[in-house]
């Protein structure tokens, strides 16, 4: 939600004025009485807890008045930087939340810059009097927005925190942390100035967190800046309060901003930008493509005419080394440029102090707006109001400050760099409204313009339209998927009654060898059911085409190589061998049955949804309900097939059943056949050696009555008993296996895939639309509840989804947002006007 600004002063000379009576009155607040003076030097900060610092010392009565002092300075400069500017700061925050600076022009901002190590996070802290992190890799990757608003005296203090999402990451190492993978490709080029990241037009803002603490920031800021180097990761995964989500990073470094809001009633009304510390080389050889990348995010900034620089160099180096000094001197921008020395107190040697006087008086690296001196202590347990007493204390009390330097002491210290910074942002606002307003204007009407010229989109409450449809999508997959008449389900060629058309046929079949003997007759039981090519689960249950073929002298040679040494005994690792070799063609018949029930189920769901959305052919919507449907039902069909050869597996790796009646019934009832078949072959061959021809003129049943007739005295006994025998030990389990398996994988695939189908694939669709459903009502075009964005996103997407010219409304769509933004920011510009 933009902020609400109201203009508190219309011109320039009413700011000075206001802010000396507030420094005024405030300074004889402070006077008083000494009562007063006493419980100030004991303040507690805003989080209940007593300053600890150096000054809480033996020392600290002598120095109450001095203390007293430096509180009324402070405080009044932090009102002094505020209240002349609330109004112009608010409204630059308002164009900038609307994509102002993405879509016109770059808006006038502060932007803290300076090399590694400089002193820029105490610098931050001592302007804005708030603890920023200082963890390596995370805060100086990353720019920090900080918004200050000057609350109401009773208001409490709060902070909220947004992730700005300008940039969209497109590299190729989301997937894992940043250090386990190389970085190769990863850095700028002349067409792409930030690597992978690519700017959005309008950007995105996401929520991240609102603390109430001013102790919880540190904490906050961190995992905010760590969300923002883990583009692949949901944000949410990284707020405050959730499971600790350690510290992998997956990019060294980001030009999205983390935007901190803090609403108080001792801060500022200011804005500023922390920019990330600038490089001169990697700490390790595989990221010096981030030298660059951080160099060019910071010039991005400081080119920007508006833009004010406050450059940090600490006096503890040779100016002459300052990387941002030398970007700010080759992008033209020192006479937009504040300069800040930090660190004075180590100060070393008169040849170093000779160039920083030469500095301050303007004869070096010369700036637009002069050097200033601030002293910040650096460690993050000492409070802004205590770094800010010994700041003073320091200026006043120190040599070469006192005397050497006293000439300049009206640039020493940070409530005097407040000072010029509320200046010199006003009067840049000021002098950049006019521009702003005029180009806002502009642009809005180029964008009217464009969405003239575009197709008309579609009418109506589409999300809605979309819903209904997929909800009818769904009736008619239960229809199908559930059965109650042959023309609607899905499963009936799965059915038992098909399943049990045909005869099985197992192992029983031994494949005649080229030459026989009467002592080596092979059996070859043939049913009386032909080949049938159909297409459908009986082919399943019929394992004829793919079952094992036995000849009598391979069982013989079986059953030999597992002798147990005793008289008409069968090994068990016979049969287990036999029954193995008997299951290793059930590949094929499972690979038919999964294809079938790919191409049966697949058909059927297509052919649904061409019926129910075929009034939007030709659309995106019905490209993408064809890819939603053919992704799911792939997924889910992979899981059928691992889970169908996982079966597969178990049956091979042991012969096992507790059907032991329905066994022997099922290996009688095989050792009968294979007897007579035997017998029949054993007397066509007695007959044809006694009588060849003999059935040269006979049918089927007239050869079979007369191989009936002959005797089995004439036949002899037979050589093949034992061998039949473990046959139908072996066609007897089969036949219980292959039950077993038809029966799992069929129930499997009604189970599991079917309902699947049935129950998931519409809320699949809804999904990939952005259509959610909560507590049986549509979330997003339905539900009053839901946020006004997220029905706007969700009618907007509907609308690019159904237009016969995709690109043209997805150009549309994102016109009408801009103009949106952009009459909202003529309208809030026009409420802002400054009277000459």
């Amino acid at each position: 939600m933009a902020r609400t600004a109201k203009a508190e002063t219309s011109s320039a000379s009413t700011t000075q004025p206001r802010n000396r009576a507030a420094s005024k009155d405030h300074a004889h607040h402070l006077q008083s009485s000494a009562t007063i003076l006493d419980h100030d030097t004991h303040m507690e900060d805003s989080d209940g807890h007593t300053p600890k610092g150096p000054t809480q010392d033996a020392t600290a009565t002598s120095r109450v008045s001095s203390s007293d002092t430096i509180q009324s300075e402070s405080d009044a400069g932090l009102e002094v930087l505020g209240q002349g500017i609330r109004a112009f700061v608010t409204l630059i925050q308002d164009l900038r939340d609307l994509g102002v600076e993405e879509l016109v022009l770059p808006l006038p901002k502060i932007c803290v810059l300076g090399d590694q190590s400089t002193g820029k996070s105490s610098l931050i802290e001592g302007i804005s009097g708030i603890k920023v992190p200082r963890e390596r890799g995370t805060c100086t990757r990353c720019p920090l927005e900080i918004n200050l608003t000057t609350s109401e005296p009773s208001s409490p203090w709060r902070c909220t925190i947004y992730l700005q999402k300008h940039y969209i990451y497109e590299g190729s190492q989301i997937s894992s942390p940043f250090g386990k993978r190389g970085s190769k490709g990863e850095g700028a080029t002349r067409s792409r100035p930030l690597g992978h990241w690519i700017s959005q037009q309008l950007p995105e803002s996401i929520f991240f967190c609102q603390i109430n603490k001013k102790a919880d920031i540190l904490r906050a800021l961190y995992l905010a800046q760590l969300a923002t180097l883990n583009p692949g990761e949901d944000p949410a995964k990284f707020q405050p309060g959730k499971a600790d989500p350690g510290d992998d990073i997956q990019v060294k470094f980001s030009p999205n901003v983390v935007r901190v809001d803090i609403s108080a009633s001792d801060v500022p009304n200011l804005s500023f930008y922390d920019l990330p510390g600038v490089i001169n080389q990697a700490e390790v050889r595989e990221e010096d493509y981030l030298v660059t990348l951080v160099q060019n995010l910071v010039k991005s900034y400081i080119k920007n005419e508006t833009c004010i620089n406050l450059l940090a160099m600490p006096m503890t180096d040779d100016a002459a080394n300052s990387t941002a000094s030398r970007l700010v001197q080759e992008l033209d921008a020192q006479h937009r440029t504040i300069g800040v020395l930090t660190k004075p107190d180590l100060l070393q040697g008169e040849e170093s102090l000779s160039q920083w006087i030469e500095i301050l008086k303007g004869g070096k690296f010369k700036v637009g707006h002069g050097y200033y001196v601030v002293k910040n202590n650096p460690d993050p347990r000492v409070s802004h109001y205590v770094a800010r007493q010994e700041e003073d204390r320091f200026f006043k009390e120190e040599e070469p400050w006192t005397r050497t330097l006293r000439t300049h002491q009206e640039r020493f210290g940070t409530l005097r760099l407040q000072e010029v910074l509320s200046k010199r942002l006003t009067a840049q606002i000021r002098s950049s409204l006019p521009q702003i307003t005029e180009r806002v204007r502009s642009k809005t009407a180029e964008v009217i313009a464009r969405l003239k010229e575009l197709p008309e989109p579609p009418e109506g409450n589409l999300s809605l339209q979309i819903y209904e449809k997929i909800l009818a999508f769904e009736s008619e997959l239960r229809n199908h998927f559930d059965g109650g008449n042959e023309e609607d389900d899905i499963a009936q060629p799965f059915t038992p009654t098909n399943r049990n058309k045909r005869k099985q046929r197992g192992p029983s079949q031994i494949s005649p060898p080229k030459r026989s003997r009467l002592n080596d007759i092979p059996l070859h039981v043939e049913t009386q059911d032909g080949p049938d090519n159909s297409s459908d689960f009986s082919n399943f249950t019929r394992a004829a085409p793919y079952a094992k073929r036995f000849t009598l002298e391979e069982i013989r040679e079986i059953l030999q190589d597992a002798h147990v040494g005793l008289p008409n005994q069968i090994d068990p690792k016979a049969t287990q061998r036999m029954i193995e070799k008997s299951l290793a063609g059930w590949d094929e018949p499972l690979k038919e049955l999964l294809g079938f029930t790919e191409q049966t189920c697949r058909a059927m769901i297509l052919g649904r949804a061409a019926d129910v959305f075929a009034h939007w052919r030709g659309t995106r919507f019905f490209e993408q309900v064809e890819e939603v449907c053919n992704a799911f039902f792939e997924e889910k069909l992979n899981q059928q097939v691992l889970w169908a050869e996982r079966v597969l597996n178990i049956e091979r790796q042991e012969a096992s059943t507790l059907h032991k009646a329905t066994m022997s019934e099922a290996r009688d009832k095989a050792l009968k056949t294979l007897k007579s078949a035997c017998r029949n072959a054993r007397a066509k061959a007695f007959l044809d050696a006694k009588n060849p021809g003999w059935n040269s003129n006979l049918d089927q049943q007239a050869m079979t009555e007369k191989m009936g007739k002959v005797l089995d005295t004439e036949l002899g006994p037979n050589p093949y008993t034992h061998e039949l025998r473990a046959l139908a030990d072996v066609r007897g389990y089969y036949e219980c296996a292959f039950t077993r398996f038809v029966d799992v994988i069929y129930q499997g695939i009604r189970a599991e895939l079917f309902t699947s189908c049935r129950n998931e694939l519409g809320t699949a669709l809804k999904t990939s639309i952005g259509l959610g459903e909560k507590d049986g009502k549509l979330d997003g075009s339905m539900k009053l509840s839901d946020s006004s964005a997220n029905i706007y996103q969700a009618e907007q997407r509907c609308t690019i989804l159904l237009a016969v010219d995709p690109e043209s409304q997805r150009i549309r769509v994102e016109l009408t947002k801009q103009k949106e933004n952009l009459e909202k920011a003529c309208d809030w510009l026009d409420s802002h006007a400054i009277e000459e």
